[in-house]
């Protein structure tokens, strides 16, 4: 019976996260979690590529994290989020998308990372 639950658990994980290697397009973003914060920016990186599995995605996202606290001016904390495409395409549509939902609330600026 424990061999069945272990297979299905590893089953599950499996299926849940790819640890095949592939390509990936990403880009990051942050803002205010406060909407009505007086910093009003909209930080957001420029689309790279990696060739890696979802578990190495995870761990850029922690280093965005982390880069991102220790920048971020806001009161009420800051958003770190990590946006990941299989295609380059897809992740350009959605940056566009980003910053322009956001150029009209937010002062915008394009940061190394």
């Amino acid at each position: 019976m424990k061999v069945l639950l272990i297979t299905a658990f590893y089953l599950f994980i499996g299926h849940s996260i790819s640890v095949k290697e592939q390509t990936y397009y990403y880009f990051c973003v942050s803002r205010s979690i406060d909407t009505n914060s007086s910093i009003k920016t909209f930080l957001y990186t420029n689309i790279k590529d990696t060739t890696c599995n979802e578990l190495d995605i995870k761990s850029i996202t922690e280093r965005w994290a982390n880069f991102i606290k220790a920048r971020c001016q806001n009161v009420s904390d800051c958003t770190s989020d990590l946006n990941y495409y299989k295609s380059y395409e897809d992740a350009k549509k959605q940056l566009d998308g980003f910053i322009k939902r956001n150029s009209a609330i937010h002062k915008l600026e394009n940061v190394q990372f």
